[in-house]
């Protein structure tokens, strides 16, 4: 997980760490699906909390429904 600077626009920032959340998605699918190992699950756990935790920080800036989206 990179670092933001304080300066860093919100925009941008959102768009950061989501980005960052779905390469996590992406890089522990293979291991849940095809073993269901912990690591995998425990990492697929963290980013889909990072993102929810996201999406609630910058909750002005993403839509309601996006948000139930992830929460469900």
């Amino acid at each position: 997980m990179s670092t933001l600077a304080p300066e860093t626009a919100p925009d941008r920032a959102l768009r950061q760490i989501v980005a960052e959340c779905q390469a996590d998605l992406l890089k522990y699918r293979s291991m849940v699906l095809a073993n269901r190992k912990a690591l995998g699950v425990h990492q697929t756990r963290v980013a889909l909390r990072r993102l929810r935790a996201a999406l609630t920080l910058f909750r002005a800036a993403v839509g309601a429904d996006e948000i139930r989206l992830v929460r469900a």
